[in-house]
């Protein structure tokens, strides 16, 4: 049967254990569930009764020193029969509540005594009775959740809180809601010794009246507790090992994530640099695509004018050509007149040749015909 809150009764009540449970705070089922990250209230800005009470559920129990014959003897009685007079059970003698009183310290002075600082016992006394929960909103992250086949199923990852606050504020924080968890674990563990010193020393009472031998066995769980004290020491300071550990993982992994968000950021200056610069070398090809299509055009234009030059220059060659053979013909025509009038000259030279001879014969005929007229005469 778990312990009852402190506001379920009005005094300390006794705490039966169940059959082989541990109450060592590294025994299966206790620590894995509740350390295996940050407490469930931690979230919420309040460490309130109920942390306290399934802390107190998880870590109950006898010690795995107890012989065989502890672990499996079934639940006491909070009276058991005795011939001599006892005090009754809701009436606990002056030693007793002065015992409780002294191994029952409130969260502040329990601090206090483990040599919490003075920004543990701020935080302590901020997030216990009825603070506030902070306006902020907290997203959790699960970074192994995968079932332990150790544990009956109990989760063993970490528990990682993103919040939007800076680092050294958020670890902190995050240090303090632990501390403040392992402080009620450990205040919760420190109430069922009390029960459980309450009921050892109502079986103190029977065995002084009874026998020597039950004092040697109260005796033995004095010693059986004070090793579980120590223990519980030991198990303190491993698990605030555990909690640094924890903390410098998570320190790493956001500062992967960082360094992730700051190389998705570099990737997209970069994708959208590339991009306008592909825009403007589109644009700047689109410039150069109209400029050919206008100088295409403007080719076009100009083959098309020199295809009618060529027609126009074969005309003009057709035509020369004509007129070179009408040249010719008139060449040839003034070549026929000029040999017509060459050999009219020499038809005419040769005329005058003629009548200058005719002219000389009648010369010499008259001048013949003179003498002889003369000898005539």
């Amino acid at each position: 049967m778990a312990p009852r809150s402190p506001s379920a009764g009005s005094g300390p009540e006794p705490v039966w254990p169940d059959e082989g449970a541990h109450s060592e705070v590294g025994a299966p089922g206790a620590r894995q569930e509740h350390f295996g990250g940050p407490p469930p209230s931690a979230y919420s800005g309040r460490v309130g009764p109920d942390t306290e009470v399934e802390a107190a559920a998880g870590s109950g129990g006898q010690s795995p020193e107890f012989s065989p014959k502890q672990r499996s003897s079934p639940p006491q009685q909070p009276s058991l029969p005795s011939p001599h007079p006892s005090p009754p059970p809701h009436q606990p003698s002056p030693t007793l509540a002065a015992r409780a009183r002294r191994y029952s310290p409130t969260p502040r002075a329990a601090m206090t005594e483990r040599g919490a600082t003075p920004t543990q016992e701020a935080a302590a006394g901020s997030s216990g009775q009825g603070a506030p929960s902070s306006p902020r909103s907290v997203q959790v992250v699960d970074l192994d959740s995968s079932p332990s086949t150790g544990s009956g199923g109990a989760r063993t990852g970490f528990m990682v809180a993103l919040d939007t606050e800076p680092l050294v504020r958020s670890q902190e924080r995050t240090r303090m809601i632990m501390s403040r968890a392992l402080d009620e674990a450990i205040v919760a563990q420190v109430r069922a010794l009390v029960a459980r010193e309450v009921t050892v020393a109502r079986r103190e009472i029977e065995v002084a009246e009874g026998g020597a031998e039950l004092a040697k066995i109260a005796r033995a769980e004095g010693f059986i507790r004070k090793r579980e004290m120590a223990d519980i020491e030991r198990r303190r300071g491993e698990l605030v090992e555990t909690f640094e550990d924890t903390m410098i993982k998570r320190h790493t992994i956001n500062l992967h994530i960082l360094t992730a968000m700051a190389a998705e950021e570099g990737v997209r200056t970069t994708t959208v640099a590339f991009i306008r610069e592909l825009d403007d070398h589109s644009q700047e090809l689109d410039g150069r695509a109209q400029e050919l299509d206008r100088r295409d055009r403007v080719l076009r234009d100009a083959e098309a004018t020199a295809a009618n030059s060529d027609v126009e220059l074969r005309v003009c060659e057709d035509a020369l050509a004509e007129r070179e053979r009408a040249l010719e013909a008139a060449r040839q025509v003034v070549g026929d007149r000029e040999a017509a009038v060459i050999r009219a000259e020499e038809d005419s030279a040769m005329r005058e040749r003629n009548a200058a001879a005719q002219e000389k014969a009648i010369a010499e005929r008259e001048a013949t015909v003179e003498g002889h007229e003369a000898v005539i005469l």
